[in-house]
């Protein structure tokens, strides 16, 4: 909760860039710790957050005049802390392609900590846009 409020009291109201540019920089630092905490239940936390910072610099990412044209740059770094999370996470994730009408998205499947293989258990499915920017 530190991180929020501290990364919340450097941004004045209606300012674009600014929301951009804290987001970014606690989600850097937060994601530089992840590397040094190693492959281990720290490094999960720190990436999950960071990559929850980088997602949350994008909200605003197109009202900015400074940081717009980075927005592939944010994206992809949020795209990393999570595919290692994906690998990191206790039950690890299984990547998948959707397909969506002329297309495909990307997918991961997180099953039971205690299904056995090939058990059939209940199956939450959300969807959301790629994320990537166009």
């Amino acid at each position: 909760m530190g991180e929020v409020l501290a990364t919340a009291g450097r941004i004045h109201d209606k300012d674009a860039d600014a929301w951009v540019r804290e987001w970014t920089a606690t989600a850097d630092a937060v994601r530089a710790d992840a590397e040094t905490a190693g492959n281990g239940v720290s490094a999960l936390a720190h990436l999950l957050r960071a990559a929850t910072y980088y997602s949350t610099a994008l909200d605003l990412v197109d009202h900015s005049r400074t940081y717009a044209p980075q927005r592939l740059d944010i994206w992809k770094r949020q795209r990393a802390c999570w595919e290692r999370v994906v690998d990191l996470m206790p039950v690890p994730g299984e990547r998948m392609t959707v397909r969506d009408e002329d297309t495909t998205l990307p997918a991961w499947v997180f099953r039971a900590p205690d299904a056995a293989p090939g058990e059939r258990r209940p199956l939450v499915a959300m969807t959301a846009p790629t994320g990537r920017p166009s």
